[in-house]
Parts: C-alpha cells; sequence; structure tokens
C-alpha cells in the first residue's frame, strides 16, 4: 500500500457553470437555504457591504436566477435578497444541506479540478482575506486566510485546498 503524499485529484467534474459554481460558495458563505413544507426551496442573502450586495446580483443575473432585492425588514442597514424558484436553487440546496448543517461535504471530491479552482478563487470574495506571501511588499503570491466558526466546514475547505494542490 502506497499513500501519496501530495498530487491532485482530478475529479469526474459535476458540469455545472462557472456562475453557478460562483453562486454556490456565495450560498455556502453568506446564504440561507429554507425548505418550505410543500417543498420549495428558497435561498436568502441578508448583507449590509454594498460589495457584496452587487456580486450578489451579478451571479443571480450569470446564472439566469429571478430574485427580489430590497430592505430587510427590523435592519434598515442591511438588503435582502430573495432567488425566486429556479433549478439552481433546488441543485445548491442538495450539495450544500439547509439550516444550520448547510456546508461543503464529501460532494466535493466529485468536482473537476478546473471546478474546485472556481469555488477556490471565489472564498476571496467571502469568508477570506488575502495577503501578500513571501519577501516584499512585490510579491505576486497571495495567501489566503478563511475564517469560520464550524470545525467542519474548515476541514472540508481545507480538504479542497489540499486536493487542488494548494496548502
Amino acid at each position: 500500500v502506497a499513500i501519496p503524499a501530495a498530487g491532485k485529484l482530478l475529479g469526474g467534474g459535476i458540469g455545472r457553470s462557472e456562475a453557478e459554481l460562483r453562486l454556490l460558495e456565495a450560498v455556502r458563505a453568506d446564504g440561507s437555504i429554507y425548505t418550505s413544507t410543500n417543498g420549495t426551496v428558497t435561498i436568502r442573502f441578508s448583507l449590509k457591504r454594498e460589495e457584496k450586495i452587487t456580486r450578489v446580483k451579478s451571479l443571480l443575473d450569470a446564472c439566469g436566477v429571478l430574485f427580489t432585492c430590497g430592505p430587510k425588514s427590523g435592519k434598515p442597514d442591511a438588503t435582502l435578497i430573495r432567488l425566486l424558484k429556479h433549478e439552481t436553487c433546488d441543485w445548491i440546496k442538495e450539495f450544500l444541506g439547509t439550516g444550520k448543517s448547510k456546508a461543503y461535504s464529501s460532494k466535493i471530491l466529485e468536482l473537476s479540478q478546473s471546478e474546485r479552482e472556481v469555488l477556490l478563487d471565489e472564498i476571496r470574495y467571502w469568508d477570506a482575506s488575502q495577503r501578500p506571501e513571501g519577501y516584499g511588499k512585490t510579491s505576486g503570491n497571495k495567501q489566503t486566510s478563511v475564517s469560520t466558526a464550524k470545525r467542519d466546514e474548515a476541514g472540508w475547505l481545507q480538504t479542497l485546498s489540499v486536493i487542488s494542490g494548494r496548502s
């Protein structure tokens, strides 16, 4: 038996567009997924930062998902974006789950290398911070740090990174 010390998992891919994968990461980070009693999936964002609001709207437009947008009731400084019924919402719910258990899981192992790269790139807009890595301020490399309060989520994000050839 040989245990690989390094490498990349190629994965078969799930056949989703780049915009859908980026929306998946946005929902994982800042969205809420609800399933009504009749089975309708609803995804909502409650956001304050204008750059996140603009990004979500752009991703939804790219995915062809209709949405409503307005001030959040009881929170005048927050914007509520509610996605209208769409197949993409159902797929995101199947991939992430709902409620407090919403997170990446072993399903990330099905993603192709290019699909994982899209998710890893999108993380920087949501739960991550980036800083130059290496010596001097001119270094082109960036180190991304992700913050989460969920240990399982941190583990899957780390797995996502490692099987993509990143540390």
